[in-house]
């Protein structure tokens, strides 16, 4: 337990952190201007929202308010990133995130979640001493659980990154392969497009991106191999930004993330950051009673769950790839080239007449989602029969779904009223199985070149 504490509780230089949360506050201003032009399409013109569980009570504001909300998050960001009340205007940014966040599931994104954990872990941290508006010239005491909670966070986001690529499909070259050909017909990925046909680019990207999310964590906490995972990350996040430009925010984050993977004082060695690291740290720290008890238990509990919740899925039965069953907060990124078609009806039972539903329910990027995630179509299913006012509404669905290049598949039989499955169902048993079995010019490309 002593070996645990002085791991946990050795003096560190919140300069590095200071640096992490200014330029988080730069990612939370970025991605604010982003989403300002959507809030309408997003939050107030959607009739219906998809929840996740038990959260079906969270609902957009009305007529102004969602701007009202955003404009909100854009003041207390610009605090976050000056330093400025940094706890108050952090804890408040993070509420309001949290609500626009949780009031539709079908507009989840990794990056989403890991801004989100990011403050969270950042307003337990003593990082509104530099880089601040008006820096103070004081003793501030900064332990090193303060720097490790941070860099695990992002170690976890590499990891399981990579984990999920160990499946078939990947290693056969789905979805990237199909990706980067495409980028490269449209003409799009600026300087690498000229790469993205080649054979050699293809595969680096498969292979090397595997590797790389599996590796880098361990290279970036080892002293001695730091800086080459830096440069490494560097060149493969700027890619990804190129190739992927719909991950938006994400390869930004996690390069701003390498700041805190050197030693904590890095900074005040700069001949421009230091002047504004004005702070210094006591030579030894001694932790409350408290603190010794507490933190270690507190940062045991979320590395648990950070490491157990990617997991889940192997608890549901069925291919997380067909059911999508433990596929959010997992950092599952860029697996799946997926297509589908969806038709909806319901049915009266009285006359056995079929009803077409009303257009406009949902935008166009929450029919995109809904028609590939099983879990969606039952919740959308309930809102139909309820919204109808038919005693006793069936609701019909007919899903075809294709992922990574295979044969459109029946996903939902058109003969399953899904109205008598509970949303709540842990289990999506009703759904059709899943041929796993790729084409024959996806399991090898260069045979299949070679017979046309």
């Amino acid at each position: 337990m002593k070996t645990i504490h002085e791991f946990l509780f050795r003096p560190a230089h919140p300069a590095a952190l200071g640096l992490f949360r200014l330029l988080y506050g730069v990612i939370l201003l970025v991605h604010l201007w982003d989403q300002w032009p959507h809030i309408a399409v997003n939050f107030i013109e959607p009739e219906f929202h998809f929840s996740y569980p038990g959260l079906s009570w969270i609902h957009p504001l009305p007529g102004a308010g969602m701007y009202v909300v955003h404009g909100l998050m854009a003041v207390l960001a610009v605090g976050i990133l000056l330093g400025i009340r940094f706890r108050t205007c952090l804890g408040a940014f993070l509420c309001l995130y949290l609500y626009t966040f949780l009031i539709d599931a079908a507009y989840y994104k990794n990056h989403y979640y890991l801004t989100f954990l990011t403050g969270m872990l950042l307003w337990f941290t003593p990082a509104n001493y530099c880089f601040v508006f008006r820096a103070p010239e004081r003793t501030v005491p900064c332990f090193s659980w303060h720097v490790y909670l941070i860099r695990f966070q992002f170690c976890v986001v590499y990891f399981y990154a990579g984990l999920a690529k160990l499946n078939w499909d990947w290693w056969y070259g789905e979805p990237v392969r199909h990706l980067l050909r495409a980028g490269a017909a449209a003409g799009k990925g600026g300087v690498l497009s000229p790469l993205y046909g080649l054979d050699v680019f293809i595969y680096l990207m498969i292979y090397g991106g595997a590797m790389f999310d599996l590796l880098v964590p361990f290279f970036l906490i080892n002293r001695a191999t730091r800086k080459y995972a830096a440069l490494v990350s560097i060149f493969f996040h700027s890619c990804n930004h190129l190739i992927f430009p719909n991950i938006l925010i994400f390869p930004f984050l996690m390069m701003f993330s390498l700041v805190v993977f050197f030693n904590s004082d890095w900074p005040t060695r700069n001949r421009f950051l230091k002047y504004y690291c004005k702070v210094s740290t006591p030579e030894s720290t001694d932790p409350t009673a408290r603190q010794r008890c507490w933190v270690p238990i507190l940062l045991g509990l979320y590395a648990a769950v950070q490491i157990a919740l990617p997991l889940r899925h192997h608890l549901y039965p069925g291919d997380i790839f067909w059911t999508s069953q433990g596929e959010h907060f997992a950092w599952r990124m860029i697996l799946k080239r997926e297509r589908a078609n969806l038709k909806m009806y319901i049915v009266d039972p009285r006359t056995g007449e079929k009803i077409k539903p009303e257009e406009g329910l949902i935008n166009f990027r929450q029919f995109i989602v809904m028609k590939t995630r099983p879990r969606f179509i039952l919740q959308f299913a309930h809102y139909l029969a309820r919204r109808s006012g038919i005693p006793g509404a069936k609701v019909y669905a007919e899903n075809w779904h294709s992922i990574n290049g295979r044969e459109y598949q029946l996903k939902i039989s058109p003969e399953t009223d899904l109205t008598q499955i509970r949303t709540s169902q842990s289990f999506l048993d009703w759904m059709a199985p899943f041929d796993k079995r790729l084409p024959a010019h996806i399991e090898d490309p260069d045979r299949a070149a070679a017979a046309k």
